[in-house]
């Protein structure tokens, strides 16, 4: 529910799946969002969990499930907040948190990023300096909201605002953004060790200014890239106390479940999302709080966040209050994070041993049918001992290149392939001219091939099936490659007769 609309109740799925967040999720003539994905389950082998992308059955059923139990209800705020206290509940449950944990659920992965930017402004009146990790491949407005500016021109709450344009004048103007790359600029991967250098680099330079610094560790980038390193986020919390707020940026939502945990007890915050492994409805961010967070220090948080934050959507310890602008209720959040949460419950009933054999077998699968290709390469996944524990062992997202293909013909070579039935993650540029397709593994998949009460026989029988699966996306993307290459060639005769 906009601000001020009480028209929800006539209203779909559909229609509410798509409200309370920003222009990403408006769809199209066809359906679909700027993604290529939607609300519903577009038929396609759900190979995009790196990215947006459309949501699983499973999801939508939980979700329209929620919207029937909002309508039916006398008072739906509170029925709304009983809903979002159990979406609280089930994440602290799967990922292993303490029941005290805080979470705050907010409309996107994007908008996570204005909660501890504000958290860290009201502690202090002194300049703050937000270290971004490999900006690339995080969330696309990731640095211009962690510089306290609206990334979109629509907000949560129907209202509407300059994309570029300070959330708060006097927050944004405190703000200092720095990014550190994570490629150099050929676009291979730049080592731990150097990356955990510039990041200290710029540390230390902005503390010894008298800065306070707020610094990301992205735990798997769009492409599977984890930095900087666990070990320099002990040393920067132990050395500077709390000059330094420690952000993991586990969005992808690729990491073992204790790992979470792991993270708040090293006094980092942790964002996660319920849309991209986990397979919920575009879009649904959360941020996990650590212990000892001064919520008295939440409570003076700028009113003009009450555009991205209702009341409900934050922890009740936090006792924040906007003023009146905070007395909503999003819908569109509420029916998304019930559709994630359903699936993040579904995906963690698999015992670890199935999930883990699933995850093998994927990864020999797309291996097999692209490591080596001439006309398609494989990037070698990332691989580092210090950093956050995976979901699984070994890489569950998959980068492939086409040498030759630039951004915009990679573009269209992914709406080919989801014509064909196979949604791959979009197009990421890496560096020097260089732009790669992701294969993702995500629960959805996993769920499906995991299910079945027909033993371990059945369990193998839905493996090699995936296996085929992925056998024939290799097909398929090998045929529109050659055609592309053929095209060129003609291209290039016509034009040198």
């Amino acid at each position: 529910m906009l601000r001020g609309d009480t028209t929800w109740h006539g209203e779909s799925y559909e229609t509410l799946a798509t409200t309370g967040s920003d222009r990403r999720l408006i769809p199209g003539p066809d359906g679909s969002n700027p993604y290529g994905a939607g609300v519903v389950p577009d038929g396609a082998m759900p190979l995009g969990s790196c990215t947006c992308s459309s949501p699983s059955w499973r999801a939508v059923k939980a979700s329209r499930r929620t919207l029937e139990k909002l309508k039916q209800s006398a008072d739906p705020k509170q029925t709304g907040s009983q809903i979002l206290s159990d979406v609280r509940a089930t994440l602290r449950r799967c990922l292993q948190l303490s029941p005290s944990t805080d979470i705050a659920l907010t409309p996107s992965g994007t908008d996570v990023e204005l909660l501890p930017l504000a958290v860290m402004a009201s502690n202090s009146d002194c300049r703050i300096t937000n270290i971004i990790v490999g900006a690339g491949e995080v969330g696309s407005g990731t640095s211009m909201a962690a510089s306290g500016c609206h990334a979109d021109t629509l907000l949560p709450d129907g209202s509407v605002a300059v994309r570029g344009a300070a959330v708060n004048r006097l927050l944004a103007g405190r703000v200092d953004v720095r990014s550190i790359p994570i490629r150099d600029p050929s676009g291979e991967p730049l080592s731990m060790i150097e990356i955990d250098d510039r990041v200290t680099a710029n540390v230390i330079e902005a503390a010894s200014h008298g800065h306070r610094v707020l610094v990301h560790l992205v735990a798997h980038s769009k492409t599977g890239i984890h930095a900087p390193s666990v070990s320099l986020i002990d040393r920067l919390k132990r050395t500077l106390g709390d000059q330094v707020m420690l952000v993991v940026d586990a969005a992808q939502g690729r990491l073992a479940a204790d790992a979470y945990q792991d993270a708040l007890d090293r006094g980092c915050w942790v964002s996660v999302t319920g849309s991209k492994f986990f397979g919920g409805a575009p879009f649904a961010g959360a941020l996990l709080a650590p212990s000892g967070v001064d919520a008295s220090a939440i409570r003076t948080c700028p009113a003009e966040l009450a555009s991205y934050f209702c009341r409900g959507s934050l922890p009740e310890r936090w006792d924040v209050n906007f003023g009146a602008n905070d007395d909503w209720m999003n819908v569109g959040l509420l029916i998304r994070w019930a559709g994630a949460a359903a699936e993040i419950e579904s995906f963690f009933n698999i015992p670890p041993t199935t999930r883990q054999r699933i995850a093998d077998r994927f990864r020999v699968a797309v291996r097999e049918n692209f490591y080596g290709s001439n006309s398609v390469g494989l990037l070698e996944p990332f691989v580092d001992i210090d950093v956050l524990p995976g979901i699984v062992d070994g890489p569950t997202v998959f980068s492939l290149e086409f040498p030759g293909e630039n951004s915009d013909s990679l573009k269209s070579l992914h709406r080919s392939l989801v014509r064909d039935g196979w949604y791959l993650g979009q197009p990421v540029a890496i560096g020097g001219g260089r732009n790669v397709l992701r294969v993702a593994l995500g629960a959805p998949l996993m769920i499906d091939v995991a299910n079945g009460d027909d033993g371990d026989s059945g369990l193998t029988s839905r493996l090699a099936i995936m296996a085929e699966r992925i056998d024939a996306l290799g097909d398929s993307v090998r045929c529109h490659r050659s055609s592309r290459l053929a095209a060129r060639s003609r291209s290039k005769v016509s034009s040198n007769p």
